[in-house]
């Protein structure tokens, strides 16, 4: 198999010209975002050759061309692929220590190649979803909190206020 194909790619708004891509998303957008009902094709630049898109490849590009038309970067890996611990900090944003703590407390799971660890990209995301719900559900308490002692109201006036 093509090392390439196995390899990440990240595309971000700075890399296409913000107009195309707009004008691109805006077309999706007035046509239904859905899969069309005829294939949709992929085309060479020169007009010459062309392909049926698969539905999913279709989903792929409207949900990355969505994303980057909104100023966000996207990446693309096969969920398989496997990371160095180095590489698996830098995905999550944080230290590489912090990552092997986080290994050793069994909440990211890795295989040992030799002395090496390894990590699935697939588990990086688990993670990653993880903790985004537990975040999701902190921030639900600290609102019913708020709201149950009204300090959304206590806090709406000047700072002077809250002093």
């Amino acid at each position: 198999m093509n090392t390439a194909v196995q390899d990440a790619a990240t595309f971000s708004p700075e890399d296409q010209p913000a107009a195309d891509v707009i004008n691109f998303v805006e077309a999706l957008r007035s046509r239904g975002l859905d899969v069309p009902e005829s294939k949709a094709r992929l085309v060479s630049r020169d007009g010459e050759h062309s392909i049926d898109l698969p539905d999913e490849l279709y989903r792929v590009l409207v949900f990355a061309a969505t994303n980057i038309a909104e100023g966000r970067a996207v990446t693309v890996a096969p969920i398989e692929k496997q990371l160095t611990t180095q590489e698996a900090a830098e995905f999550l944003g944080i230290s590489r220590p912090t990552l092997i703590k986080f290994i050793d407390q069994g909440e990211i799971p890795c295989t040992k190649v030799g002395r090496h660890r390894k990590v699935r990209l697939g588990d990086l995301l688990d993670y990653q979803r993880r903790r985004a719900a537990i975040r999701r559900q902190a921030l639900a308490e600290m609102v019913d909190i708020a709201l149950e002692h009204d300090l959304y109201e206590a806090t709406s006036g000047s700072a002077e206020g809250i002093r």
